[in-house]
């Protein structure tokens, strides 16, 4: 055996061993104190993958399973709404049954009758109005929309249904088409013109004094003082915008001061120079562009197809809301198939923005479906989600199944008492009980529908879906426990192993450190 002072391999080795049994000591003390057996991606690269990708899952299982409280606590809010209504159309259903008990009923109780009808009528359009969950409208149709196609999504924003307009209302799932508008959208607009190449840093006019800018979000009164220059003037136009709706701009190659209405159509836009000095400044008075068109189409709820033309409605929103102005087939109410503002279309603003903007129509007829866009994610997965559909309860859009609307009774609201104009007596002083008992017992019936459908859907399948997640979240814990936490039987038994080879290498360090001291022995 080969003795030497400066290098001792029993040692070394002993010392490598030591190093590792206390690396090993320090990764199960780590483990056992904090519980987990993942403290680093180095532990278990592949592991700690998998428990990522787990831990990810659950927490959107979890969050789903919110989702779905959130859901059946929204349906039973419904519900609760659909129920009541429905105890005041049962209770209209007693009086419209002893209104045609004729031969027992003088004309002050018909009055009577009539009165507490009219007070039913009301009290359903305000129950439909107020069911809400926070703040959306839970009965009115809001939660009945309409789905645009991915093409008419790049050229409109909306189109919209007022059920409580449209007495032939609109077959689910049917098909809607909307054809190009009539003319490109355009704004109205007056135009000064100062000659080809003028600076903008000329004088825009001679005078002083106040203007009122009128446009269509309102008027504001700029107080302009002499020798204001033309990019001045454009600057306080454009300072008030906001409040008037109104912009200005200048181009310096034609020498037009351009100054617009923000909104499209034929709206609001005049600059009143009545209380000031200035002159040569808005003379050349206000262009109108022509008011644009809509055709469009939709299948009924008896299956007819039904064509409307939808004008545009300047007082709209930035002008962009297309609506029927007039009803059909009647030409005054009561309407059988729609009344004005029964459909409204919304034209999505793609114009460049500035002066001179316009919306160019659709290069086609476009698409979209009577199928409501308004869904419920009860998953942790972005397919995992159920589609929420409740029809307009208000007593305007009640009724309608009855098929009595060419008879002047197109919806709950017909059966009513009115003042006007026009004065309506009521169905039931007006002898139409028989009438009003099919109303009523229709709008039971699609009440009932509803409630089948809001209950259908809670029960088979937001229900289900709650109790699914619960036990889905609780595997997916346990699972994530096995890639995570710390086996504490098995580490300890790790930790008394380790603990006797680290003693161990201790001692065994301490003999080898020893070795080289052979060496006085030989030099004595």
């Amino acid at each position: 055996m080969a003795i030497r002072i400066n290098y001792n391999p029993m040692s070394v080795l002993t010392h490598q061993n030591l190093a590792s049994a206390d690396r090993r000591m320090e990764g199960i003390l780590d483990r056992m104190s904090s519980g987990s057996k993942l403290r680093r991606s180095a532990d278990d690269p592949a592991s700690m993958v998998l428990a990522n990708a787990v831990r990810y899952h659950r927490t959107g299982v979890e969050r789903a399973q919110s989702n779905a409280e959130e859901a059946v606590t929204m349906l039973q809010t419904a519900e609760g709404g659909m129920d009541q209504i429905t105890q005041v159309l049962q209770r209209m259903r007693t009086l419209a049954i002893s209104a045609l008990s004729v031969a027992t009923q003088d004309p002050i109780q018909l009055q009577a009758l009539q009165d507490e009808l009219d007070a039913g009528v009301r009290s359903i359009t305000t129950m439909a109005t107020s069911t809400t969950f926070g703040r959306l409208p839970l009965l009115q149709g809001a939660l009945r929309d309409n789905s645009l196609s991915e093409d008419a999504r790049a050229v409109y924003t909306s189109v919209d249904f007022d059920y409580t307009k449209l007495p032939s209302g609109a077959l689910d799932g049917s098909a809607i088409s909307i054809d190009p508008a009539s003319f490109l959208l355009s704004r109205t607009n007056t135009v000064d013109n100062y000659g080809p190449g003028t600076a903008s840093t000329v004088f825009a006019f001679a005078g002083s004094g106040p203007v009122t800018i009128n446009g269509p979000k309102g008027s504001v009164l700029l107080n302009l003082a002499p020798g204001l220059s033309i990019a001045g003037l454009v600057s306080a136009i454009n300072s008030s915008t906001s409040a008037t709706g109104v912009l200005a701009g200048y181009d310096e190659t034609t020498g037009n001061l351009t100054v617009e209405s923000t909104a499209y159509g034929s709206s609001l836009l005049s600059i009143d120079l009545t209380a000031s000095t200035i002159s040569g400044w808005a003379g050349s008075g206000v262009s109108t562009p022509p008011a644009a068109s809509i055709n469009a189409t939709w299948t009924d709820s008896q299956g007819n197809l039904q064509a409307i033309l939808l004008d545009q409605d300047p007082a709209s929103p930035d002008g962009r809301t297309f609506t029927n102005t007039l009803g059909f087939p009647e030409l005054a109410p009561p309407y059988s198939i729609y009344a004005p503002g029964a459909v409204s279309v919304v034209v999505k603003d793609t114009g460049a923005g500035g002066v001179g903007s316009t919306i160019a129509p659709a290069s086609s007829t476009l698409s979209a479906k009577r199928v409501s866009t308004t869904a419920l994610q009860i998953g942790a997965l972005s397919n995992q989600r159920v589609t929420l559909s409740i029809p307009d309860l208000r007593a305007g859009a009640l009724g309608t199944s009855a098929g009595l609307a060419s008879s002047g009774f197109a919806s709950l609201d017909a059966l009513a008492s009115s003042v006007g104009p026009p004065a309506v007596a009521g169905a039931i002083v007006a002898g139409n009980a028989a009438q009003a008992l099919s109303l009523i017992d229709a709008s039971l019936n699609e009440i009932n529908r509803a409630r089948g459908s809001v209950g259908a859907l809670q029960g088979n399948q937001v229900e289900r879906a709650m109790d699914s997640l619960r036990l889905s979240g609780d595997n997916l814990r346990g699972y994530e426990s096995i890639l995570r936490d710390v086996d504490l039987a098995a580490e300890s038994a790790e930790y008394s192993r380790v603990q006797v080879m680290l003693q161990a290498a201790i001692a065994m360090l301490a003999q080898a450190n020893q070795v080289p001291q052979t060496v006085l022995q030989l030099l004595k």
